[in-house]
Formats: C-alpha cells, sequence, structure tokens
C-alpha cells in the first residue's frame, strides 16, 4: 500500500457505476494493471486472464477494463467461498479487508431483500469471476493510492428494467435500492441499469462523503467505460484527484445544530457523549428563548464533513429534534503542546499555546487537575495554581 496522503478522490457517477467502469478510471488513473495480474494468480482461475483497452464514449477516452475467462463460470457462491478466493490472492491485508468488507455489504443487502440471513446469500451475478476480480481489484487500487478521502457526487441509476437471475426486476433493482440508501441517487430517465450492485456496493463502502466537487487543486482524472452507448452522454466514470485547498490558517468543519424544547434535560449527557465518541470536535449547549416564549436548548456540533452523515443519524436518533441545521465555518487554532509538569501535589499535564513561536497562554487540564485534588484532598484551584507555576520555572 501506498504512504497514506492528503489526496482527494472525487468520484463522479453521472452515468452510473459498476465494477469495471470504476477499475477503468482508477487503471486511468495510474494504477498498474500487473498489480492486479500477480494478486489473481493466487485464485487459480484455469484460463483468466485481463485486459485493457482504450476506448472512446461520445468523443471521451476512456479505459474499458475486460476479465477475459475461456469458460465463464456464473457460481452461485457463498459469502464464505468468495471471501476464501480473496484470501487466496496475494493482495496486501488492507485490500483484502476492504474487499471483505464490499462482499459483505452486497450479501446483507441481498439478505434483506430476499428475507433471509447472510450466510445463506447465494451471489448469482456478483459471484461471478469477473464480479470478483472488479472488488478485489478496485479494492487493491483504492489501497495503492491511499486517499485521504473520497468524495462522491450523486449515483445515476438509470430507469426502465433489468433481466437477472430473478426474473426482470426495476431498475435500480431491488439490491442496488438498499445498498444505495442514505447516498444521494437519480436516474436521468436512460432506460437500461447504469449502476449495477458490484458498482453500488464499492460505492457505499469506500466512499466518505457525498456532494458537489470540492475545493482542491485538481491534478489528474481517469475515466473508465461502460458497457453502453448512450444516446446523449458518454457512459464513463470520472474520476478527479487533488489537493484540498485550506483557508491559510484554518481548516474547513462543519456546524450542525438544532434548537430542542420538549426533551429530558437528563438526557443530554448521555447524546453528547454518543457525539464525542463518534468523532464530533465539539459538542455544546446553549440556552434560549423559542416562540411563545418557551424555553428551550440549541445543541451545537462541530466535526469534519466526512462525519456529518453520523452525526446526523445520532442528532435525529437520540434527540426530539425533526431538524437539523448545518453550514461550513472555517476553525483557526493557535499552535499548542502538551506537557506533564511536576507538582507538590503530584503530575499534573499543561497545555502551552504558542503565538508566533511564543508561549501566550498556559493551561493546566481539567481531568489531570482534578484527579489529583482527589488524591491529595486539597482544593483544585491550589492544583491549578501549583501547576501554573511549574509550567512557568
Amino acid at each position: 500500500m501506498s504512504t497514506p496522503s492528503q489526496k482527494t478522490a472525487y468520484m463522479d457517477p453521472f452515468s452510473g457505476i459498476s465494477g469495471d467502469m470504476l477499475l477503468g478510471a482508477l487503471i486511468d488513473l495510474g494504477f498498474p494493471l500487473e498489480n492486479l495480474e500477480r494478486a489473481i494468480a493466487g485464485l487459480k482461475i484455469p484460463g483468466c486472464s485481463l485486459k485493457v483497452e482504450r476506448t472512446k464514449k461520445k468523443g471521451i477516452s476512456a479505459v474499458k477494463f475486460h476479465v477475459l475467462v475461456e469458460q465463464m463460470e456464473r457460481r452461485h457462491a457463498h459469502l464464505k467461498d468468495v471471501v476464501g478466493m480473496i484470501e487466496s490472492s496475494s493482495a496486501s491485508p488492507g485490500a483484502k479487508g476492504l474487499a471483505d468488507r464490499i462482499f459483505h455489504r452486497i450479501a446483507e443487502a441481498e439478505a434483506k431483500v430476499h428475507g433471509t440471513s447472510v450466510d445463506k446469500i447465494h451471489f448469482h451475478e456478483v459471484g461471478a469471476v469477473d464480479s470478483i476480480v472488479d472488488v478485489l481489484g478496485a479494492a487493491m487500487a483504492i489501497d495503492y493510492f491511499g486517499f485521504h478521502e473520497i468524495i462522491a457526487g450523486p449515483v445515476n441509476t438509470g430507469s426502465g428494467t433489468v433481466k437477472c437471475d430473478h426474473g426482470v426486476l426495476p431498475v435500480p433493482a431491488p439490491a442496488v435500492a438498499e445498498l444505495l440508501m442514505g447516498i444521494p441517487s437519480y436516474s436521468s430517465g436512460e432506460s437500461r441499469e447504469l449502476t449495477t450492485p458490484t458498482g453500488a456496493a464499492i460505492l457505499a463502502t469506500v466512499a466518505t462523503s457525498f456532494g458537489p466537487l470540492p475545493l482542491m487543486e485538481m491534478e489528474k482524472s481517469g475515466y473508465g467505460a461502460g458497457h453502453a452507448d448512450l444516446p446523449d452522454s458518454p457512459n464513463v466514470l470520472r474520476i478527479i484527484q487533488g489537493t484540498p485547498v485550506k483557508k491559510r490558517n484554518g481548516e474547513e468543519l462543519l456546524e450542525m445544530e438544532t434548537n430542542i424544547d420538549d426533551m429530558n434535560p437528563e438526557c443530554y449527557e448521555y447524546v453528547m457523549d454518543l457525539l464525542f465518541q463518534a468523532g464530533a470536535l465539539d459538542v455544546y449547549l446553549t440556552p434560549i428563548i423559542m416562540k411563545k416564549s418557551r424555553p428551550a436548548v440549541k445543541l451545537s456540533v462541530l466535526c469534519e464533513e466526512q462525519k456529518a452523515a453520523e452525526m446526523r443519524r445520532l442528532l435525529f436518533r437520540e434527540t426530539s429534534t425533526f431538524g437539523v441545521r448545518e453550514r461550513r465555518v472555517t476553525r483557526n487554532k493557535i499552535e499548542r503542546t502538551m506537557k506533564t509538569v511536576e507538582t507538590e501535589h503530584g503530575p499534573v499535564e499543561v497545555k502551552t499555546g504558542f503565538l508566533d513561536g511564543f508561549p501566550i497562554r498556559i493551561s493546566p487540564e481539567y481531568e489531570s487537575c482534578a484527579k489529583a485534588a482527589r488524591e491529595k484532598g486539597v482544593p483544585i484551584q491550589e492544583v491549578f495554581n501549583a501547576a501554573r507555576e511549574a509550567a512557568l520555572r
């Protein structure tokens, strides 16, 4: 695996997404095909080879990825069989783990659609050799690039019907619809399936957030070709790689807030703990007066944008709110260091803030001071003062 970078990948499924489209785009972006060829040698698939060709879709140059098998076997495999094949490859542990999570996601979606358990699911089309190679290859490529974040645009599912092992089904097929739950999706009206279960599962597993193209310096792009020849647009998946543009001395965060006037106040501590455990950078309560002079509480959450979906889910699940407001904010911080100082009451952690290289603020940590005060049986303010004096020496 490449060293984790600060690179952002923007996945643009404006014409749908499938496993081979995604892998084609990642190869076009720079993933070496020979890496995948070495890995699948361990799968021991007779007569299996890979082919990459450059084609054009509506004038757009794109990579078409093919899995060639002398006698294509449509496997009706269980999850454990697919996972066993993945484990037999020479892919890195990170890539194997990602491929495993993708197939587990597919199995969970199929189990829900068919009303059965994950271990009883037969993979049908997804269990075919080409789909296994697509998933493993996509996992290897994403592991290879080591993206800091993968942002995806809204998914074009297509429309109409699609024929599969279960008969003729509406588009998006039930498994695809289940995999795309919570993901912005739409249909441009093309009467065919544009997003496959494999593509939807990979997208749902690897995307850290969804939305428009973020603020970044674009560096390169890759295009993966699909099978369709659409009348008005190219059937390609685009991936753009770039470096996020940060505001000088600041970081872009998301601020979420909601006004609550009908919840048991005892529950706020529990909700705040859950939000912090899920990755919130700050959570705070503000007393407010709402309409009809009704006292209420404004619950505010500060988080990274990729954590927004989980924060939103917790707010709706754990509070009585019917709505959450969101806005992007910039947080500026001074440099800080943390060190432990020795005091007459024991060791205490102290945070020091720096501006232009000079210390301007010393702040003993509350929990550390409280622990020392309890153990020594002294006022906490005495510990605070002793810690500040020790830090200034």
